[in-house]
């Protein structure tokens, strides 16, 4: 079993056959395991339960109501209508191809190009680390106009659907070249779909740049040091880090970079949050342990979730604060979710080196900025089909046992509500008072 805090894997759509919905809480014991079986066994209804499976598995089909065709049913076909019709949007259903791509994720090992889009144009909103994408070139809110692959003449775009779609249909073994609009001009960028280890935590001072890659696309990755006046603007004092998710390698990363801010002389830090949807309780909990000092205590409590079960105490598991980070400024939007949240509480409620009002969040199209707002928490369950249930299991709550900030998200005071181009400056005001 794997504790996940994320609101990035979404829920299939509805099924179709309202038979298939209710018989679904039957058939599911067949291939669930003790999980489910074990409550439905216990519970009154074991007779009608065991005459139902008697009848299913005689049948095994219901019709179509529109177009009166057979349609047998599966054991995929039961766990999306058990998921998708009685448990909310962030419980999912794995097949075993999927679960295998979802646990190499979780482990920083990724295969495509690394681009994502947050709305329907196809505006690069997020590029992975150490992706393809990133080594190709691309920039945040590049437009893409077109694409082509070996001798095929160029396809245009007008959502980012079709280019995702598009992607997906290339083939591993040929270049692609995608034409983004950038700064009003056309640019041309080459690369191959490939796997690649994911780098999560790029960091930048006036001067420098120290950020992760593999010299082979699936190799492993190294940290490097280039010289870089990016952000030229930073104060002297102050190192900036961009942290994109709770997974793989990210708390080594993240780890290795704020060594190498302590090496430059920095005391202030800018955590960009921005966009980083969550992940892994325990990433969260070693990374809390780096920043956050609590006396010096080397076991305390992080986060708190409230399930059926009892209370689970997530708390750092070792001594490992960095004590030149003597003040925290964090960025965050309305993408930052989950853990991302959980680490925004964690260094609120110690409060020695951050504050809400050292929060600086981007305003949405209805001019409020806060973050996501997710705080419940999915376990991932594998069958023994080697497919998995991802079921919401308990409430996040602060370090106070009280806090739970689902539906709500995180808002800072108004003055640090603005906008993406500000967000850096606002920050650095901050710092310097």
């Amino acid at each position: 079993m794997e504790i996940k805090d994320s609101n990035r894997q979404n829920k299939r759509e509805k099924p179709i056959f309202l038979k298939v919905l209710i018989t679904s809480l039957i058939v599911i014991i067949s291939f669930a395991g003790g999980f489910f079986s074990h409550y439905i066994f216990q519970s009154p209804h074991q007779v009608v339960t065991n005459e139902l499976l008697s009848i299913l598995e005689q049948v095994g089909y219901v019709i179509d109501p529109i177009t009166g065709e057979r349609k047998e049913i599966t054991s995929e076909d039961v766990a999306d209508a058990l998921v998708n019709g009685l448990l909310d949007r962030y419980s999912a259903y794995y097949t075993p191809e999927e679960y295998a791509k979802i646990t190499a994720e979780g482990n920083g090992e990724y295969e495509g190009v690394g681009l994502s889009f947050y709305s329907s144009e196809p505006v690069v909103s997020r590029i992975m680390g150490n992706s393809p994408a990133e080594k190709a070139g691309f920039l945040v809110g590049d437009l893409i106009v077109c694409a082509s692959q070996g001798e095929e003449e160029n396809k245009t775009f007008s959502s980012s659907v079709e280019f995702t779609s598009y992607l997906k249909e290339c083939d591993s073994a040929l270049e692609i070249t995608v034409t983004v609009l950038r700064n009003g001009k056309n640019i041309n960028l080459s690369f191959k779909k490939s796997k690649y280890a994911v780098s999560y935590v790029t960091y930048y001072d006036s001067e420098v740049k120290y950020y992760f890659q593999s010299k082979e696309a699936d190799g492993e990755l190294e940290p490097k040091q280039i010289a870089d006046k990016t952000m030229a603007h930073l104060s002297a004092d102050t190192a900036y880090v961009c942290f994109t998710q709770f997974e793989g390698g990210a708390a080594e990363q993240m780890e290795s970079a704020l060594d190498f801010m302590k090496e430059r002389g920095r005391n202030k830090l800018i955590l960009d949050l921005r966009d980083n949807g969550g992940g892994y309780m325990d990433i969260l909990t070693k990374i809390v342990a780096m920043l956050i000092h609590n006396g010096g205590q080397g076991n305390f409590l992080v986060a708190y979730a409230d399930a059926k079960t009892g209370g689970i105490p997530f708390n750092t598991s070792a001594y490992n604060y960095k004590d030149h980070v003597k003040e925290i400024a964090v960025l965050a939007n309305e993408n930052t979710a989950s853990a991302s949240e959980c680490l925004i509480g964690a260094l609120a409620s110690y409060g020695e080196n951050f504050s809400l009002n050292n929060l600086v969040t981007i305003k949405n199209s209805k001019g409020v900025g806060r973050t996501y707002g997710k705080g419940i928490m999915q376990t991932t369950y594998q069958l023994i089909s080697g497919g998995a249930f991802k079921l919401t299991t308990a409430r996040i709550l602060w370090p106070d046992k009280k806090t739970c900030i689902h539906g709500v998200g995180i808002i800072p005071p108004e003055a640090n509500q603005t906008n993406d181009s500000n967000a850096i400056n606002r920050a650095l005001e901050i710092l310097s008072d």
